[in-house]
C-alpha cells in the first residue's frame, strides 16, 4: 500500500473561483473557505455557489483547482470515474456555472494515521517538543503511517492536518490512470520513493566501484 498526496496540476489547466470574487465581492469568502475545514458535514445546509472559470489559455481539465476552497472539485468525466470508489468518504455537493458541470467533495472521512516518530513534522516553536498534539503542526516534511490503519480507506484526511490536505491510496490512483484523467497531481508521499539517480552520478559510482579493490566491492 502507498500513500498520495491528491493535488491539481494548476498551472497547466483552467482554475475555477466564485464568481462573486472575479466581480470584486469578497465578502463571506473566508467563512466559505473554512467552511470546507474540519469533519462537519455541509450537505443539510447547503446551496450550490456560482462559479466561473479564470480567464486562461489552459485547457480545461477534469479535476479544476477551485480557488477559496481547498476541496477537490470534479467535472463529469472525472466524477462518472471516482464517485462509487470515493462516495463513503465524503459528501457531493454541486457546484453552479454557465462553464460546465462541477462538483465539489467535502472529505469527512479523517484518520489518526500519521506515525509522528517516524515523521518529519515542524512543530509551531513554542510546542516543538508536545508530540501528539494536532492543532500544533505547522508542515510534515516527510510522512510514516500505521499502515494497519489505512486498510478500506480510500481518501482520507490526517486530524494534524485539518485545513484541507487530502490523500489517496492506489485504488484512487490506479482508476484516475486507468480513466486517463486530466488535472491530476499525485505525489507518493509515503513509502517515500526511492530517489532517481542521473546518470553522471551513477558513472561516477560506476567507475569508482571498478577502481576498488576486488576484496572492498562487498
Amino acid at each position: 500500500m502507498a500513500v498520495w498526496k491528491l493535488d491539481r496540476a494548476i498551472n497547466e489547466y483552467k482554475s475555477l473561483h466564485l464568481a462573486d470574487v472575479v466581480a470584486g465581492n469578497e465578502e463571506g469568502l473566508l467563512d466559505f473557505a473554512y467552511s470546507f475545514h474540519g469533519d462537519k458535514p455541509l450537505s443539510a445546509t447547503w446551496i450550490p455557489p456560482r462559479v466561473v472559470y479564470l480567464e486562461s489559455s489552459e485547457p480545461e481539465g477534469d479535476f479544476p483547482y477551485f480557488w477559496g476552497a481547498e476541496c477537490p472539485v470534479f467535472t463529469p468525466r472525472s466524477l462518472n470515474a471516482l464517485r462509487e470508489l470515493i462516495a463513503p468518504f465524503g459528501e457531493f455537493l454541486p457546484l453552479s456555472s454557465t462553464d460546465g458541470e462541477f462538483t465539489a467533495f467535502k472529505v469527512l472521512h479523517f484518520i489518526d494515521a500519521l506515525d509522528t516518530e517516524r515523521s518529519e513534522i515542524k512543530w509551531f516553536p513554542q510546542v516543538k517538543r508536545q508530540l501528539g498534539q494536532p492543532k500544533h503542526v505547522e508542515k510534515i516534511n516527510r510522512f510514516a503511517f500505521h499502515e494497519e490503519t489505512l486498510r478500506g480507506a480510500v481518501v482520507f484526511r490526517l486530524p494534524q492536518l485539518p485545513l484541507g490536505q487530502v490523500f489517496v491510496v492506489d485504488a484512487f490512483v490506479d482508476r484516475v490512470r486507468e480513466a486517463g484523467l486530466k488535472g491530476f497531481s499525485l505525489n507518493q508521499v509515503w513509502p517515500q520513493p526511492e530517489p532517481i539517480m542521473n546518470a553522471r552520478v551513477a558513472r561516477k559510482l560506476e567507475s569508482r566501484k571498478r577502481r576498488q579493490p576486488q576484496s572492498d566491492r562487498k
